[in-house]
């Protein structure tokens, strides 16, 4: 008889698989312990960061949970994001991805919301027949590589981007929550005219459920700008 529990795949195996050589983790930062502190040593040794400004970007992260400690160094000033990205890239031996990776059109479609992609700092590369490969801003991050695993279906390959690099990535592939249905509708904004085709194909798009995640979209930027009115 098969024992239901040696089927359950945790949390903790994910991580091993994705990165097999550690296995401890810093509380509350969800990456590595020794890597990270490989990164800050290597920052240290490096003459990039000060002793004294690690310590104060550790009291710091210990206020912000969610905050990676890789940009609140880069928020705090300490270091660039170019550093961060090399160091990160030279420790955890990931691929640094250059300007010319980042592809126009986000192979990760409609699979992760527009939010969490930009809080993240994550942006798709390329979605292979075995995995999908991510530049992130923080490739020790383990919570959002099982997060992002779990959206699309398959093991993640993390590379290390810089933050700033990624965020032009962004808004250059998916713009302001740009999707299938807002492209279709710019081409039927000139003088072409409308054939039986576009409307089925506006149809289709319409009871899916990306649609509905776009209204949410519009609602919550007008939200957030304090807009008196809406116009589609």
């Amino acid at each position: 008889m098969v024992n239901p529990e040696s089927s359950l795949v945790t949390t903790a195996e994910i991580t091993n698989r994705l990165e097999p050589e550690v296995q401890i983790e810093e509380p509350g930062r969800n990456g590595p312990l020794d890597l990270y502190q490989q990164f800050t040593e290597a920052l240290i040794r490096s003459g990039k960061l000060r002793e004294n400004e690690l310590s104060r970007a550790r009291r710091f992260a210990a206020q912000a949970d969610d905050e990676p400690l890789s940009t609140l160094l880069v928020k705090l000033g300490m270091v660039s994001e170019k550093d961060v990205a090399e160091i990160l890239s030279e420790v955890g031996g990931f691929f640094l991805t250059r300007t010319n990776d980042y592809p126009e059109v986000s192979p990760l479609a409609e699979k992760v919301s527009l939010r969490f992609l930009k809080q993240h700092k994550i942006v798709g590369i390329d979605d292979r027949e075995d995995s999908v490969v991510l530049a992130m801003a923080d490739p020790l991050n383990t919570y959002t590589i099982d997060a992002m695993s779990l959206a699309c279906g398959k093991p993640v390959l993390p590379w290390v981007g810089i933050a700033s690099e990624i965020e032009s990535a962004i808004e250059k592939q998916m713009g302001a929550g740009k999707s299938q249905m807002d492209q279709l509708v710019d081409s039927l904004g000139g003088d072409r005219e409308i054939d039986e085709d576009d409307v089925e194909h506006l149809k289709d798009l319409a009871s899916e459920a990306p649609v509905i995640r776009m209204v949410n979209l519009i609602f919550q930027q007008a939200l957030e700008t304090k807009a008196s009115d809406i116009h589609v």
